[in-house]
């Protein structure tokens, strides 16, 4: 009897101990995911800012360049791209941390996981958020083509979080300029590092 109460408690222990392991895991996930959209949000409205710089005056903020940026990881992947002039641009180094194979197939893996809550993030107030479904300022007054554009990717972070690339395009319709941005953690914060691809129409 006392045999069997032994086991029934060790049971019972063992089924405390796994429970607080699950508890621990799902805590940490939810953590990591609370910390990929606060650097998300710090990123997007560094970026926005310097976009918005460049005009100061009402503009049109939209996510539409996801695609640019996914186009954009896959053409690393080409040896062609990684003995261009970008790679010498970036320095071997850095280039090999941040674009080497394990972390290109880490970057085309994180295509559309981070969910951001863009109505959520802080602009300017002449920064008029454009969503999908609606505008979130409905007074909009400059609906033609001359007013300013600004268009982002979600930004979209290395394994080990210290890097982080985002696709950006601001300019008028038909005068468009954009690229990719580079980002680096410095301890709390994000700070622009460089512009690795640009364009202009």
């Amino acid at each position: 009897m006392n045999l069997i109460l032994k086991v029934i408690l060790q049971m019972k222990q063992l089924h405390v101990i796994k429970l607080y392991i699950l508890f621990i895991i799902c805590y940490a996930c939810s953590s990591g995911k609370q910390n990929v959209s606060n650097d998300s949000s710090i990123i997007i409205e560094t970026q926005v800012k310097r976009s918005f710089s460049l005009y100061e005056k009402e503009a049109e903020l939209n996510f539409e360049r996801n695609n640019y940026l996914n186009y954009y990881i896959n053409q690393i992947d080409t040896d062609n791209f990684k003995n261009s002039a970008f790679k010498n641009k970036l320095g071997d180094s850095l280039f090999n941390i941040i674009f080497n194979n394990n972390e290109i197939e880490y970057l085309k893996k994180r295509e559309n996981q981070d969910d951001i809550d863009v109505s959520k993030l802080s602009f300017n107030d002449k920064i008029k958020l454009i969503t999908n479904t609606k505008i979130e300022n409905e007074n909009m007054s400059f609906q033609n083509d001359s007013k300013t554009i600004i268009s982002l990717s979600f930004p979209r972070f290395t394994s080990n979080k210290n890097y982080c690339i985002i696709a950006f395009s601001h300019g008028t319709r038909g005068a468009m300029q954009g690229g990719i941005n580079l980002y680096v953690r410095d301890k709390e914060d994000w700070k622009f590092y460089k512009t690795i691809d640009s364009w202009i129409e």
